[in-house]
């Protein structure tokens, strides 16, 4: 895999910023660690996140810690919060960021053009080029939807499983497991076509809001992802090249 530098110039607030945005089973979780890897971008899924934030905790004031324990929705703000935090350290401010899980509404996206200028802390410890304290926007440069067919999103779901022991994502068609894993594998019962269908569309409804909201601010590309993630990765690649 070629690797390619995603700074744009020495010092200052210079990293990539792209937003990765798909449907369930469109193959964010396989495409996301190889566009990081190209490019040397902090990936930051906004899912680890907020359940490393429940894990830990922050003391009884914590919200977002006592959202995630109690199942509520977490709102737009403290979402957004999250992710300012994560993308205002010194690593992805210098080496660009890759964003995966927010924002799901243009209600969100809003929020995020809105958002005021983030400042990396001058103390915050970092190995790679001098960085000055330069303020940076929050909206991205880039925004990257994978698209794939329903039904093919729907076959995918509805028969994936996971292994309980290391959180690897099998499915008997698409990505076969070991022999030996087989044991240990849990299927989730809360996904029928009727619930994911759903899903589905309202996903598409959303997507086209949040590219409406971000037609003028940067870059977008949407790709078939109905094939080989080689093939849609060179694609986003090539796209990427050019911001």
């Amino acid at each position: 895999m070629r690797r390619r530098s995603a700074a744009r110039g020495p010092g200052g607030a210079s990293g990539l910023k792209v937003v990765l945005l798909g449907k369930p089973a469109s193959g964010k979780g396989t495409i996301a660690p190889m566009l990081c890897t190209a490019y040397r971008v902090a990936q930051v899924g906004l899912g680890n996140l907020l359940r490393s934030r429940a894990r830990v905790g922050g003391g009884g004031d914590d919200a977002v810690a006592d959202a995630m324990r109690s199942g509520r929705l977490l709102p737009d703000e403290l979402a957004l919060s999250v992710v300012a935090e994560r993308v205002s350290r010194r690593d992805a401010v210098a080496c660009g960021w890759l964003l995966d899980g927010f924002p799901r509404t243009a209600a969100q996206a809003a929020r995020m053009i809105k958002s005021p200028p983030l400042q990396v802390p001058a103390d915050l410890p970092f190995d790679g080029p001098p960085m000055g304290d330069d303020a940076y926007l929050l909206t991205p440069d880039a925004i990257v939807v994978l698209d794939r067919p329903d039904d093919l999103a729907v076959d995918f779901v509805l028969g994936r499983c996971t292994d309980s022991a290391t959180g690897t994502v099998y499915h008997p068609k698409y990505a076969p497991p070991p022999e030996d894993v087989e044991p240990r594998l849990v299927w989730r019962t809360d996904d029928t076509e009727e619930v994911l269908r759903r899903r589905l569309a309202d996903h598409d409804a959303a997507v086209d809001d949040i590219l409406a909201m971000f037609s003028e601010s940067c870059a977008v590309l949407r790709v078939d992802n109905a094939r080989s993630e080689l093939e849609t990765f060179d694609e986003i690649c090539a796209f990427l090249d050019k911001v």
